[in-house]
């Protein structure tokens, strides 16, 4: 109708306040892409710019353009979209003045974990950088290969003084926890003690504690459990490979029982090539390929088995390299009659008690583990670096004083090499100390004496340097060599010395005792028939008993040979190589 709004028009309401924006202190809208910072790596000398923009999804996203192609739009582009940003042709002009932009931040991909710089400012891990290289503030571990999986993964958990409460202060009471706590501190210390890489290998029964101090040693790294160790089920260039990534660090490696039968096979030749201390080189076209220098390690590893390494040896009818041996000596897990690594009694705990007592520490230690993993470590990086020159004759003071104590007088090569070993691992325990992240009722006396004792046990049990048992080994392999005996079941008794029989094990020889024994001189016999008791491959009477030179009361009563009327001991062993 002519004269009458369209439309109705309400009185206005003084309470309803039209909104004041001023449009010109509004935040600009973020732009679609930004170049956040240049990336170098190290390990291949290759150049990135990265860039962050948003996704579809309403995140963001960060995606690297090799730098030789980050000043094409396009290619930033096409790389964004490849990592799932929400970018179009349409942004184009914003992708330019993104590529324009000075980067917020210059960061430094190291070549590898381990020490940093030629001073050792700084300590490069996968979990961050310990330390300082001037003014460079932006190094990182080293640049992930693009498609390569994660070996291992190492956390940071709890606190420093709950890992001294719950691990350390339980450890203290077993030798062989000392040994793997001291030579996980030491193994910082090879590089600046320019000491080859070694390790030992911790042998015995089962379910008596070995991967629980493993699990203590991977604790101090950042590996929290048993799970998180790295095992053995891997070739030789796989466990090369491990140790590039635990550079620096020891190598705690459990489960060698994954190499099946003939282990030796293939540890034989690890031990060999991470005492050497250098990957292979690769081609250049394999996905691992690096500069040789850039392959180097340096690492203290160690093993837990239920067997030694010698007798991993002697399966396949072979006999460990005096110097592979003195790379890698074998431990004994158990001392002293005791069934769990731990040695030492509390003097608040009873003789009847004590069993009981260990498995729960283990229990406590596990979850120590499990709670405070990793910082501890970080906090000794950072003593050593505030250290400077003085670790290394603080490191090699404590390690002289180790092997002086031994008193190892015109002892052969190998002998001085593996004590040598077992003193940069005191080093480190003691240095350890002196910093404070082992602190008392840890003592330089007891630590000495607990290492002493694995060293000591470790010697025993390869016999390193014995010429007496040299010699009967060279009689027992000649006498074996000269008789032909007979299979088991073509034996005849009271003319026959004895005969062959195939056991699970192998195979295994039965001899009447006194021939036996007339075949060495008394040291000899007491010398070659300890060394096939310590090896488990001697068959005894009583497992508690130990054999010696006169007498066989301890040796196995079947089968009695008929001889002149009485009746004989046997001694039966696994046929050694």
């Amino acid at each position: 109708m002519p004269g009458r709004g369209i439309m109705k028009i309400e009185p206005s309401d003084p309470r309803r306040r039209p909104l004041d924006i001023d449009w010109s202190t509004q935040p600009e809208p973020a732009p679609a892409v930004r170049k956040v910072a240049h990336v170098e790596d190290e390990a291949t000398g290759n150049a990135h710019d990265r860039f962050r923009a948003p996704t579809v999804l309403g995140g963001t996203v960060e995606f690297d353009v090799p730098h030789e192609r980050s000043e094409s739009a396009k290619q930033v582009l096409a790389e964004g979209r490849k990592k799932g940003a929400a970018l179009a042709t349409a942004d184009l002009a914003e992708i330019e003045e993104a590529i324009a932009s000075p980067p917020e931040h210059h960061i430094r991909h190291a070549a590898r974990n381990g020490w940093y710089g030629p001073q050792r400012q700084a300590f490069v891990r996968q979990t961050g950088v310990v330390g300082r290289v001037g003014g460079l503030r932006c190094i990182q571990p080293p640049r992930p290969k693009d498609g390569e999986p994660v070996l291992i993964t190492f956390r940071k958990a709890g606190t420093v003084q709950g890992w001294i409460d719950e691990v350390a202060m339980p450890a203290r009471f077993s030798s062989r926890a000392i040994l793997v706590i001291a030579a996980t501190f030491a193994a910082p210390l090879l590089r600046i003690l320019r000491f080859p890489s070694f390790g030992f290998n911790l042998f015995g029964a089962n379910k008596s504690g070995k991967s629980t101090i493993t699990t203590v040693a991977g604790s101090i790294i950042g590996l929290p459990n048993e799970a998180a160790l790295p095992n053995l089920n891997t070739t030789t260039a796989g466990l090369l490979q491990l140790a590039g990534i635990f550079n620096d660090c020891a190598l705690p490696l459990n489960e060698m029982a994954l190499l099946g039968p003939k282990a030796y096979e293939q540890l034989g030749p690890a031990i060999y090539a991470l005492g050497e201390s250098r990957d292979r080189t690769r081609h250049k076209a394999s996905t691992f390929a690096s500069d040789i220098e850039q392959s180097n390690f340096s690492t203290i590893f160690f093993f837990n088995s239920e067997r030694s390494i010698d007798e991993l040896a002697r399966q396949i009818g072979r006999e460990r390299p005096g110097g592979e041996r003195a790379r890698c000596l074998d431990v004994p897990a158990l001392q002293g009659g005791r069934r769990t690594v731990f040695d030492g009694r509390p003097d608040d705990v009873g003789e009847g008690e004590f069993h009981r007592w260990a498995l729960g520490q283990m229990v406590k230690m596990r979850n120590g583990c499990q709670a405070n993993h990793g910082f501890i470590f970080d906090a000794y990086l950072k003593e050593l670096i505030a250290l400077g020159d003085e670790v290394e004759s603080r490191a090699r003071q404590y390690a002289d004083a180790f092997v002086h104590a031994l008193d190892l007088q015109d002892a052969e090569s190998e002998i001085e090499h593996a004590a040598k070993c077992f003193g940069v691992i005191y080093a480190g325990a003691r240095i350890a100390m002196d910093v404070g992240l082992l602190p008392r009722p840890w003592r330089p006396v007891s630590v000495r004496r607990a290492i002493t004792r694995c060293f000591r046990e470790a010697q025993r049990t390869a016999r390193l340097g014995d010429p007496m048992l040299l010699k009967a080994k060279e009689r027992l392999h000649a006498r074996l060599l000269d008789l032909d005996l007979p299979e088991r079941e073509g034996v005849r008794p009271g003319v026959d010395l004895g005969y062959r029989w195939a056991g699970s094990t192998g195979e295994h020889i039965t001899i009447h005792a006194t021939s036996f024994a007339s075949w060495f001189e008394k040291r000899e016999l007491t010398a070659i028939l300890t060394w096939l008791d310590r090896t488990g491959a001697l068959h005894k009477a009583n497992a508690e008993s130990t054999p010696g030179g006169g007498g066989h009361d301890w040796a196995v009563s079947w089968p009695r040979w008929v001889k002149g009327g009485k009746k004989v001991r046997s001694i039966t062993f696994r046929l050694p190589s």
